[in-house]
Formats: C-alpha cells, structure tokens, sequence
C-alpha cells in the first residue's frame, strides 16, 4: 500500500493516470501492477522487473522487462526505453527511505 502511495505521487504517474493496484516480490525483484489511464475506461495490467541502483548518491528503482496488456503501449515503452535507457524513479525523502529497505 505504501509503495502504490508513493508511486502515484510521482509527477509521470499523475500525468497519465493512477496506479490501481501494485503487488511487489522482493525476492524475485519483480512487480505486477494495474493502472488506469486518464481517458481510458478499463484500466491496463503489466508486470516489470526492477533493480535498486545508486547514482551520484542518490537511490533510485530502474524497471526493466515491462509487459503490458495492451500491444501498442508495450511497443511504445520498448521504443523509449531503447532510446532512453530504463525508466528510473528516485526513492527519495521518508517514503523512498522506507522503500528501500522493503525493496
């Protein structure tokens, strides 16, 4: 519950929509989640895994591998992920602390 708190925090996750649903398996660093986008009536399923990774001090969730249930949207993150790298999202202030050491 804290995790999908914190992460519909994150101003990209605001812009598009709301994650509905987050479930976490830190053992095999994986996620499933559902997320309902903003104009859409059915929310979208997918599944990531992610890495906990350290850059210029500051603590940071790389997803890597996502899988989404919609075709168009999945080939459109693989696309920015080829030209941007992984997607990264700071853990940062009492929740991002918090995060991870569950993480």
């Amino acid at each position: 519950m804290a995790m999908r708190a914190a992460a519909n925090q994150h101003g990209m996750v605001q812009r598009f929509g709301r994650i509905q649903t987050l479930e976490v398996d830190t053992s095999a660093r994986s996620l499933q989640f559902s997320v309902l986008l903003k104009g859409e009536s059915e929310a979208i399923s997918g599944s990531a895994s992610y890495l906990l990774v350290e850059h210029d001090g500051l603590k940071f969730i790389e997803v890597h591998c996502i899988s989404l249930s919609r075709e168009w949207l999945q080939q459109i993150l693989i696309l920015l992920q080829e030209q941007k790298g992984p997607f990264r999202f700071p853990l940062q202030g009492f929740i991002g602390k918090l995060l991870a050491m569950i993480l």
